[in-house]
């Protein structure tokens, strides 16, 4: 049985993979990965992962338009989608590692 220790840095691994340097074959479901990387307007967005006691928080930061935050275009409901893809690939990701 793995320790709390290794379940963290599996889970600390998973997340750095995330990052742009990593060559991934599939997308976590963040904004920057969408478009053209040249003639497309950059978007900054990402996340992290952070550890207080038993629970690991993941929180994501994009810069977005005002026009976005209309309730029109469902920005909750958009925002817990975006989550839900993060965890999603950390838990594939975090298999993947600890086999």
């Amino acid at each position: 049985m793995a320790t709390i220790l290794d379940v963290i840095k599996g889970l600390n691994q998973a997340a750095s993979n995330a990052y742009d340097a990593y060559e991934l074959d599939e997308e976590i479901g963040l904004k920057r990965e969408e478009g053209h990387p040249i003639l497309d307007r950059r978007v900054i967005d990402g996340f992290r992962v952070r550890f207080s006691a038993n629970k690991m928080i993941v929180t994501y930061q994009s810069e977005m338009r005002l026009k976005e935050l209309d309730p029109r275009f469902q920005f909750e409901n958009e925002m817990e989608g975006k989550c839900a893809d993060i965890i999603k690939f950390l838990k594939k990701e975090y298999k993947n590692i600890t086999k």
